[in-house]
């Protein structure tokens, strides 16, 4: 059921906790590739093609922007860009769990129109709401291509989102307004905003997000 999903923390760590690619821990990747190429033919064998790894790796580099994790963020913070409809998020990128990409989401009878079903996230099942379609946007149909799973302060969500963002160094502590233009529910829940490279990007109080989200479910 789970889809092709990633960790969201940029730094390889040890550990289950570990950024992988297609469900493998990154560290697991690279000792992989470094058997395969010392333990022969046997040892390929048993493990599949070698080009598979490789192809696993370059997965999971190209999931986050080099040169944003190489970039000097002091005095900021790293988030994940997220796009909702037609606005773009940020997030802290400590409270994103996991990002799933072609989530197999299984539907709840009887379930209120913004939550789209559960995904088996290796054991665990989490809810996963339209984010979109919560707070004025169009719906989302079909398959659910983008799911970012989120920590909160008692329980985890699965968020669908329009689109995946990247990882981006930004200042939250010197914010503007929100502007009056957005939807009444988003507004509620954006603490602050601020523009780069000429977009607006909101800051969600994810408190908040998680009150709404626990009051609708």
């Amino acid at each position: 059921m789970e889809g092709n999903t990633q960790d969201a923390r940029p730094s390889p760590r040890s550990g289950s906790d570990a950024p992988d690619a297609g469900g493998i821990p990154q560290a697991d990747v690279d000792a992989l590739l470094n058997q395969a190429e010392t333990g022969g033919d046997a040892f390929r064998a048993m493990l599949g093609l070698k080009d598979r790894l490789h192809k696993l790796r370059a997965d999971f580099e190209a999931s986050f922007s080099r040169d944003l994790m190489e970039e000097s963020h002091e005095g900021r913070t790293l988030h994940l860009t997220l796009r909702v409809g037609p606005e773009v998020f940020a997030v802290p990128i400590t409270q994103a769990r996991r990002l799933v990409r072609g989530a197999e989401v299984v539907p709840l009878p009887g379930a209120p129109r913004h939550l789209l079903g559960v995904i088996n996230l290796r054991g665990d099942l989490v809810t996963v709401y339209d984010l979109p379609y919560l707070y004025g946007y169009p719906a989302t149909e079909g398959a659910v291509a983008n799911v970012v799973v989120m920590r909160g302060p008692t329980f985890d969500a699965g968020l669908a989102v329009t689109e995946l963002g990247r990882l981006v160094a930004l200042d939250d502590s010197h914010m503007g307004p929100p502007p009056g233009t957005l939807p009444a529910p988003l507004r509620q829940i954006v603490r602050g905003t601020c523009y780069r490279e000429g977009t607006l990007v909101l800051f969600p109080d994810l408190n908040q997000l998680f009150n709404q989200l626990n009051a609708r479910s």
